[in-house]
């Protein structure tokens, strides 16, 4: 008790409006391992929760709470901001190819949802903000499944075909080693083909509904990968930020590019991600 007020901003009352008093205060390295608040008093016999991120400086950047807000802010609903409704009867080859795209892009979405939860669950809830904001990309790619998956069902097309070349990347993904590994393959290539999808689908789109779609999900896919110059690593059993030398590429992203040849699956490891945040 005894705290001054928090003050809301313009916007509302956000994340860095309520960082204050001891809960404004971030540790360098967390002295417990629970999901008690940063500030809160806490019993002595409170479990361990077993996180194995617990320094700030593996994990934080300055402008994380703002990142969390911003990202929070874009949210959109694939039930009301479509206009279901208006969306026309269509070329059946339209429609099939339509639907083809909507499936695979269904099953690609996913994964940058699935990927990620692998990991944030390590980080100690003393930077609560660092696991909340890349959960808002969990929740965007959930998102982006559902609103393609009615697409394909919508307009009575139905779902395509699942591809193995597809499952095979993905799965990848899912089995990388390291973060850095994982992500490096998620966002670059994987990002990358689905925003050119986007893109290209948009300026071919049908219909306003199909333009509506894409053009919302373009407008959060841009926000994910290494937002803000925020970049993570893992390395040595541990997720890490840093800013580490911007020359050369490593051998996992110069493969998956066409830049490079990868010879074997041990040149993955020690993929420093991080030494792309910020190029461009």
């Amino acid at each position: 008790m005894g705290l001054s007020a928090a003050e809301p901003s313009k916007t509302g009352l956000t994340m860095r409006g309520i960082a204050i008093g001891t809960y404004g205060e971030f540790p360098d390295h967390a002295p417990l391992r629970t999901m008690a608040p940063r500030g809160s008093d806490i019993d002595p016999d409170v479990p361990d929760m077993g996180y194995t991120i617990n320094d700030k400086a593996e994990v934080w950047s300055d402008n994380i709470l703002d990142l969390y807000e911003e990202a929070a802010s874009r949210q959109w609903s694939a039930t009301r901001d479509i206009p279901w409704g208006d969306l026309p009867e269509l070329d059946p080859d339209i429609e099939h190819a339509r639907c083809f795209v909507a499936t695979v892009l269904s099953e690609v979405e996913m994964v940058a949802a699935d990927f990620p939860a692998k990991w944030l669950w390590l980080i100690n809830h003393d930077f609560v903000e660092a696991k909340m904001f890349p959960y808002t990309q969990v929740m965007d790619e959930a998102r982006h499944t559902v609103v393609f998956r009615k697409r394909a069902l919508a307009n009575g097309g139905g779902l395509g075909r699942a591809s193995a070349v597809v499952e095979r990347f993905l799965q990848l993904i899912l089995d990388a080693q390291s973060y850095d590994e994982g992500s490096a393959l998620m966002h670059l290539p994987g990002e990358g083909i689905v925003i050119s999808l986007f893109r290209a689908g948009d300026a071919i789109a049908p219909s306003p509904v199909e333009q509506q779609i894409l053009r919302l999900c373009t407008a959060r896919q841009r926000l994910q990968p290494l937002p803000g110059g925020l970049s993570r690593r893992r390395a040595g059993g541990r997720l890490l930020l840093g800013g580490l030398p911007r020359t050369g590429l490593p051998p996992v992203v110069q493969a998956v590019c066409g830049v490079g040849v990868l010879r074997g699956s041990g040149a993955l490891r020690g993929l420093r991600l991080d030494a792309l945040a910020g190029t461009g």
